[in-house]
């Protein structure tokens, strides 16, 4: 109902315009008209592209924590060493890093992406020196 209103309004404005005033205003009344909707579709098209944004960014942190609790249950005594944790928690980080390549290839906030994986990296890396540590510690000690 209130797009047949808005068409209506805008069809009898215009003739309006022509009539009164002839072709050059009513010229303008049709620009600011178009220059008005393409705002607004414009402002959509954004906000659609932040909240996706943002999904992904939940995502992210989301996953980050599953990896940090597999990794606390995994260092725990009855289950260090266990190969499917292992395996599970190395499956775990090559999915958030695409999630972080999905991140980067679609949206701006490469910078700030780029250094959380980094962070994740540093993190794997040292994580993997320490389980290396930690295994050689304990075949020294057998």
């Amino acid at each position: 109902m209130l797009q047949i209103f808005l068409t209506s309004s805008i069809i009898l404005n215009s003739i309006l315009l022509v009539y009164m005033f002839g072709l050059i205003p009513f010229l303008l009344f049709m620009s600011i008209l178009v220059n008005i909707i393409s705002i607004t579709y414009i402002y959509f098209l954004l906000r659609d592209r932040m909240n996706g944004q943002d999904d992904l960014s939940s995502l992210m942190l989301r996953s980050e924590n599953f990896i940090d609790h597999l990794e606390s249950i995994y260092e725990l005594e009855m289950f260090y060493g266990d190969e499917t944790l292992e395996s599970l928690i190395k499956h775990s980080k090559e999915f958030i890093n695409d999630f972080y390549e999905y991140g980067d290839k679609h949206y701006m906030e490469i910078e700030e992406e780029t250094t959380e994986q980094e962070h994740i990296q540093e993190k794997n890396d040292n994580d993997t020196t320490d389980k290396q540590n930690q295994e050689q510690e304990n075949k020294a000690q057998e």
